[in-house]
């Protein structure tokens, strides 16, 4: 009897931690899948970024981190703060000489 108690609570736990191990496995291919399509939306930022404008394209960044949102200001709480954050996905679109230009002027300052 005492054995068969043990069974099932055993069998009980390992159905649990499938179903956790389960939910796991989805949520890193739901983050893997947002970090694909944020480097997607990063890239055609870039390529829009020669079709227009310099301020179609600061609007279109600001839209996008609203929707995200990113609050720029929010400094409180741990690392990384909005700013960061902001300076994370402007530099995401940016590459060589540009990138290093920006880190020596804006980023170390």
């Amino acid at each position: 009897m005492r054995n068969e108690h043990l069974e099932n609570t055993l069998e009980e736990e390992i159905a649990e931690l499938r179903s956790e191990i389960s939910s796991l496995k989805d949520q890193l291919y739901q983050a893997r899948k947002d970090m694909q399509d944020k480097g997607k939306y990063i890239f055609s930022l870039e390529e829009q970024l020669w079709d227009d404008d310099i301020s179609d394209f600061l609007a279109k960044l600001r839209l996008y981190l609203q929707n995200q949102g990113v609050n720029s200001v929010d400094n409180a709480g741990s690392p990384p703060t909005g700013k960061e954050v902001v300076i994370g996905y402007l530099r995401g679109c940016m590459s060589e000489r540009t990138l290093e230009w920006f880190d020596e002027e804006i980023t170390t300052r």
